[in-house]
């Protein structure tokens, strides 16, 4: 798919939002302070509780201190960074990105497939919390 101005355009207003969201993530986590608004009112991890932490973790190395915090972030960051470095291949020697096309029951069935995985992810989180 060819890159037009439009979806190069999305795709720096995604990095331009996107970094300054994680730097501040990071600096919570730095400062220990909970920016989760499930876990601040009722003590419970939200589904995404853990991805900073999982961040950091990838960064430094350590896959098993990653993966304890929360396992569906890490396999998606891991699958974000290939993506990604796919990506940038692709645009460099083609000048195509790469899209994930599928059937409108291909879709269902991959939302369907990431509910479950989410709903299975926070019940470890709720376990190991």
């Amino acid at each position: 798919m060819p890159v037009t101005p439009a979806r190069r355009r999305i795709m720096l207003a995604a990095v331009g939002v996107g970094l300054p969201l994680g730097l501040f993530s990071l600096f919570c986590q730095a400062q220990q302070i909970t920016i989760c608004p499930l876990r601040a009112l009722f003590s419970i991890p939200c589904p995404t509780c853990g991805s900073t932490r999982v961040l950091s973790a990838l960064l430094r190395g350590e896959w098993s201190a990653a993966f304890a915090c929360n396992p569906l972030a890490t396999v998606l960051a891991i699958g974000s960074a290939f993506y990604v470095l796919l990506a940038i291949i692709l645009f460099l020697v083609q000048r195509k990105i790469p899209v994930l096309r599928a059937s409108r029951r291909g879709w269902l069935s991959m939302a369907g497939g990431g509910l479950l995985l989410a709903l299975v992810n926070w019940g470890y989180l709720l376990i190991h919390g």
